[in-house]
């Protein structure tokens, strides 16, 4: 085994130790989420006093759930994918494709972190906060950082355990 292939089996055994932590983690930010509606709901139906930081609370949590589970789900190759045309051609031009893919994939997570790594210390020296509950903007913006960062090396450790034929 070579020194990248070596490289990206260690990639890959942090990942499944991390991977399934994101996945948890936006199951619970979803389940927040679920809480948060039914509260504010309730409140507003029934006594007319909506709760004034639901929304913001939503969307950070939203931001959670979506990026934690673009990690897990990368990472576990369980995405959405539809071959209704590359199912038609033939097997090395599917993998000649699929190749392509996850390259450009790897590269657009790749630039994703970084500029979001950017805003997020752009915004940290702005001291950007939340309307209402005043929570700071960045942490949510390292968090994207991270986690786009992470789905790019899966990305990449796939591409690697692809063209090497090594066993993930």
């Amino acid at each position: 085994m070579n020194s990248l292939s070596r490289l990206a089996s260690s990639l890959n055994k942090f990942l499944s130790l991390v991977s399934p932590r994101a996945g948890d983690l936006g199951a619970m930010a979803i389940t927040g989420m679920v809480g948060l509606i039914v509260v504010d709901v309730s409140l507003r139906r029934f006594f007319n006093s909506p709760l004034s930081y639901s929304l913001e609370l939503i969307q950070d949590l939203l931001l959670i759930a979506v990026f934690s589970s673009v990690l897990y789900t990368t990472h576990t190759d369980r995405h959405v994918s539809i071959d209704l045309i590359t199912s038609k051609l033939s097997k090395r031009v599917q993998k000649r494709m699929g190749v392509a893919t996850d390259i450009l994939s790897a590269i657009l997570f790749g630039l994703l972190g970084w500029r979001s790594l950017l805003q997020g210390i752009h915004v940290w020296d702005m001291g950007l906060v939340s309307a209402v509950l005043e929570i700071p903007y960045y942490p949510f913006h390292f968090f994207i950082a991270v986690c786009a960062i992470l789905a790019a090396i899966a990305i990449s450790v796939k591409i690697v355990f692809n063209t090497t034929n090594v066993k993930v």
